[in-house]
């Protein structure tokens, strides 16, 4: 009986082991351009990623932070930074999937820092526990056998453990007949003196209003690398956000903000090199100077040597990358979280005793020294969710496709732009007025534009930060 509880006692450890609108400004305001996206973000890292991941966004926040601070702003914009492992090969033929769920995993590791400093409660218990036991008889053979009562009690949960334990023991790289022969034992503490805590912590808050700055990569050449982002939060950034949604379109454009590389929107993005990069949600302006809500979104294609599976694959990717992209645009405008952590910590000392019964029907004491451990858990879960209603003329003006620069694996990606021209145009159209009310009521304001929509040049460089902006 007591090998059956041994028993008992060993699938139990095997399964329980855990050692407010406001107006938009229609003034000029001074820039100061920080550093864009651009191909030194991605690596073929050579020593650690992790490291060199880390090292690039300590570098990038002390610039941005120093650049805003010359610009007075240092009370006004917050960064975080979160960063996720890519530990997959090359050729997995997911791994432009796992690379996208990288980057949201370091996004989410980003937001949830600012989320555990909103709103937070915290409890914590501490204990300590002392045993001691001295004096006790030795155990006889006796002692080793079943106790009347118990064997019925427990006959049906030894039925089971021992069906169990077959199993784990196979798992182990055990044989379950030699384990059975093992002689029984009968362990004793002497003393126990143990301390510990266990910690509480919950937080939650309004996450809306941050945006991705930028986004690292550092890849080996085997597909396996680290990926950070860094992310910046301000009040104002968040209020012209919502500004811009609530708006209807009825923006004025900002002439001094113009950007003619954005007189034709949808080149204007195609033309933005390493588009695999950008992330999130961002604005931008165009030709004229009206701000444009862009929210970039992407995923990984699924690598497939069949040409209809290709077509499906990519098809999917499209579908994933338009939802990113939606989503982000929400997360940015409307976005809350939940952060729920508990932990414990245990340290112990403990002196231990054990009786084997030899098969003479003689009892062997072994004495153990002191034996210290420490023993962790925690568990914890972040709850982010982003809403938005009532968008209309918010469409996709550019789609991409590219394969990856050290892998080769293919990516599929989609920007979403939110622009008051075509938002203005777009609610007309539902407006149930007629064509020449329609044209009545455009003629006046329509802008003047070139036949062919203009020269478009591609910059490597363009406004991705600007204080002023936050």
């Amino acid at each position: 009986m007591k090998y059956h509880m041994l028993a008992l006692a060993i699938v139990f450890s095997f399964n329980s082991y855990a050692d407010q609108a406001v107006p938009v400004a229609n003034a000029a305001e001074a820039e100061v351009v920080l550093p864009s996206q651009s191909a030194d973000n991605v690596q073929q890292a050579q020593s650690d990623p992790a490291d060199l991941t880390e090292n690039a966004i300590n570098d990038y926040m002390s610039d941005v932070q120093a650049r805003v601070a010359k610009a007075g702003k240092s009370h006004s914009i917050q960064f975080f930074s979160g960063q996720a492992s890519l530990n997959i090969n090359r050729n997995d033929p997911d791994w432009a999937i796992f690379r996208e769920q990288a980057i949201q995993e370091a996004v989410i590791k980003a937001r949830e820092s600012y989320l555990t400093t909103l709103n937070r409660d915290v409890v914590q218990e501490q204990f300590r526990e002392f045993f001691s036991s001295k004096g006790k008889p030795e155990p006889t053979a006796s002692d080793f056998q079943s106790e009347a009562g118990v064997t019925s009690l427990l006959d049906k949960a030894i039925l089971l453990a021992e069906t169990m334990l077959d199993k784990e023991l196979v798992e182990q790289g055990i044989e379950p007949a030699t384990f059975k022969k093992a002689t029984p034992q009968i362990k004793r503490d002497l003393f126990r003196d143990a301390i510990g805590t266990k910690t509480l912590s919950k937080a939650y808050g309004d996450l809306s209003g941050m945006t991705v700055q930028q986004v690292y990569e550092f890849i080996r050449e085997d597909g396996t690398g680290h990926i950070g982002v860094v992310m910046a939060l301000s009040a104002k950034k968040r209020e012209h956000i919502r500004a811009l949604v609530e708006s209807d379109g009825r923006v004025e454009p900002i002439p001094a903000r113009a950007n003619p590389e954005f007189a034709n929107v949808s080149a204007g993005l195609a033309a933005i090199p390493e588009i695999y990069l950008e992330f999130g949600t961002k604005v931008f302006y165009d030709d004229k100077g009206y701000p444009m809500l862009v929210s970039f979104g992407q995923s990984g294609v699924r690598y497939t040597r069949d040409p209809d599976e290709r077509d499906l694959e990519r098809e999917d990717a499209h579908q994933f990358a338009i939802d990113n992209a939606y989503g982000a645009l929400a997360a940015t405008y409307n976005m809350n979280g939940d952060h729920v952590r508990e932990s414990i910590q245990k340290s112990s000392k403990t002196k231990s005793e054990t009786f084997d019964l030899i098969k003479d029907g003689s009892v062997r004491k072994n004495s153990g020294a002191v034996r210290k451990a420490i023993m962790r858990e925690s568990e914890a879960l972040s709850s982010m969710t982003a809403s938005i209603q009532g968008l209309t003329g918010v469409s996709v003006h550019h789609k991409w496709r590219k394969k990856h620069p050290i892998t080769g694996k293919e990516m599929s990606g989609v920007v979403v732009v939110w622009h008051p021209v075509t938002v203005q145009n777009a609610e007309l159209m539902q407006s149930g007025k007629s064509a020449a009310e329609i044209e009545a009521i455009m003629a006046p304001n329509e802008p003047n534009s070139p036949q062919n929509g203009g020269k478009v040049q591609g910059r490597k460089s363009v406004d991705r930060f600007d204080p002023e902006d936050f």
